[in-house]
């Protein structure tokens, strides 16, 4: 029997979009441009999220695998709780990108004792010590 910790972090378009805004170098890192988006679409069925930009229009689609290690790097520096050690998996909802992270820890551990019952038989008596003498 073990024990599974599951969590899941949710980022939607204007968080996604926030974070590519705000860390230009990762962005770059995926041929990206440095503006800001105007628009964020995902697609469940491929798996990718397609990033719009006006100026100069370009649409670039993106698998969410490729997205995975930056959300995980981009919580460990907005200070996120998240285990050090974890499986980490994405996936792509209508409106959003699903970190999800688990982490399995061996045994689970056994349960407590049942309190012991009274005990019964014996039962001291008072015994008044007289003087000898």
């Amino acid at each position: 029997m073990r024990v599974v910790d599951r969590r899941e972090i949710e980022f939607d378009a204007g968080s996604l979009a926030h974070y590519l805004s705000t860390l230009p170098r990762e962005a770059q890192s995926l041929g990206l441009p440095v503006a800001p988006p105007a628009e964020i679409r995902f697609d469940p069925a491929k798996a990718q999220v397609e990033i719009i930009y006006v100026s100069p229009e370009q649409t670039f689609q993106i698998p969410a695998e490729t997205l995975k290690s930056m959300l995980v790097s981009y919580c460990i520096r907005s200070k996120i709780p998240i285990p050090r050690i974890a499986d980490h998996s994405i996936r792509v909802a209508p409106d959003r990108l699903i970190l999800a992270l688990s982490t399995s820890f061996g045994k689970a551990p056994p349960p407590p004792r049942p309190p012991r019952p009274a005990k019964t038989g014996k039962t001291w008596k008072r015994v008044e010590v007289g003087r000898v003498g």
